[in-house]
């Protein structure tokens, strides 16, 4: 079948293309003026964005039997798949270690206020403190009302402590 320009396929002579919507035509057009230098003419940019595009459609998607489109399985994207899997992999390695750095941290954090805080207790209320019960811990361990605390923050954050942190006697 001939169209008016006696070609039978429209795409041989040229091809025209509309754009229906006034943001595609100012994006198209921004992206246009920022690249302009690599092109002789408008024409020919429309022409590298017409390759490009139906080259990555057909690299990318296949037709399926229903009439939609699936994922078409090629080695360039099963590349950069196994990349993306192997940066993934580094990331979470380094959070893991900088979680464990940060679990370490605050459990010194922790453990010091406990000693400062169950020092000024003790001086507080009147007691005498000894140079070797710092030393040897004694005043370590948190204090029962602020592991309540810390255990109900545990709990609603979805975090299980199953290591009680606070001195009975006190």
């Amino acid at each position: 079948m001939e169209n008016k320009k006696g070609t039978e396929n429209s795409f041989e002579k040229g091809v025209w293309v509309p754009f229906i919507d006034e943001p595609n035509k100012e994006s198209f057009n921004t992206l246009y003026e920022n690249v302009k230098f690599r092109f002789p003419s408008k024409r020919a940019f429309i022409r590298e964005c017409l390759h490009r595009g139906a080259e990555q459609i057909s690299i990318q998607y296949t037709e399926n039997l229903e009439g939609g489109f699936a994922f078409k399985d090629n080695k360039n994207t099963i590349e950069h798949l196994a990349a993306l899997d192997e940066k993934i992999h580094q990331l979470y390695k380094y959070l893991r270690t900088q979680i464990k750095h940060g679990f370490a941290n605050q459990s010194l954090i922790i453990t010091m206020l406990s000693c400062m805080y169950n020092i000024l207790i003790s001086i507080a209320g009147g007691k005498p403190l000894h140079y070797t019960n710092i030393n040897a811990g004694i005043y370590d361990l948190l204090p029962m009302r602020f592991n309540d605390i810390y255990q109900d923050l545990l709990k609603q954050y979805g975090f299980l402590n199953n290591v009680n942190t606070y001195d009975r006697k006190k």
